[in-house]
């Protein structure tokens, strides 16, 4: 169950962390600025494929998140998020009706999770991330194992500060004991409404359980131009992971 929960947290902060006539030359200079107290539904689907005990398997998950603005001192936002529900499957019977007993556990936990993070201007977290709502046991165990999220998030530039205009690319990096990571954003399209901005990176995971885990992924995703949210339902992006031999394959979507 702890793994389990750590791939759903991991891939949840992570991934927590991204029409109208087209702006050519036009440079913009990304703000990141939420309405407060107004949220924000995402429905998160990932679909893993992988081999188990010599078997290939195939588990789509899905989580409906609520993100919500709750207040801005600074210009940094404090952000709540809530799993306000959750399901997964494999195709097979027999072990969706044994998965589907652990699922109600996780429901059961995340049903008084809040995850509060806080966003600077350039959409970049800052400090550290907490996890509200839960029994004390498993609040320290998310605090502990997801800290390597927190570091990502803190480091990586999503935007950067000087004004980017269509076809413009920049980097993101981060290194740390838990994890390295180097990522290329480019700004693909600027309308009226949104920015659409593709990424492609590598990702490595150290002092884990299972040995190190090298993750490469490549997507894209648009942020609404007055808020700087990312736009539910427009997050694409398609990961592979390796480690001791073993590939494990990942779509997402949000």
């Amino acid at each position: 169950m702890k793994r389990l929960l750590h791939f759903l947290l991991f891939s949840f902060c992570l991934l927590a962390a991204i029409a109208c006539g087209k702006k050519n030359g036009e440079k913009i200079t990304y703000r990141f600025a939420p309405e407060l107290n107004k949220p924000v539904v995402y429905n998160f689907t990932s679909t893993t494929e992988m081999n188990a005990g010599g078997k290939d398997v195939s588990i789509q998950m899905r989580m409906k998140m609520q993100m919500t603005p709750t207040a801005r001192e600074n210009g940094v936002t404090t952000i709540s998020t809530q799993v306000l529900d959750m399901s997964a499957s494999t195709g097979n019977e027999e072990a969706d009706r044994s998965m589907e007993q652990s699922m109600q556990q996780f429901k059961q936990l995340f049903s008084t999770l809040h995850i509060i993070t806080q966003v600077n201007e350039r959409g970049n977290t800052v400090g550290k991330t907490s996890y509200e709502g839960l029994p004390k046991e498993y609040a320290a165990m998310f605090q502990s194992q997801m800290g390597g999220s927190t570091d990502f998030s803190n480091n990586l530039k999503y935007f950067p500060e000087y004004p980017i205009g269509q076809g413009d690319s920049w980097t993101g990096k981060t290194h740390g004991d838990k994890a390295d990571c180097d990522a290329t954003y480019t700004l693909e399209e600027v309308t009226n409404d949104a920015l659409t901005v593709s990424f492609k990176g590598k990702m490595t995971l150290k002092n884990n359980p299972q040995g190190t885990i090298h993750i490469t992924v490549e997507g894209s995703c648009q942020y609404n131009r007055k808020t700087g949210m990312n736009i539910p339902g427009t997050f694409k992006a398609e990961t592979k992971a390796t480690s001791a031999g073993q590939q494990v394959k990942s779509t997402v979507t949000m």
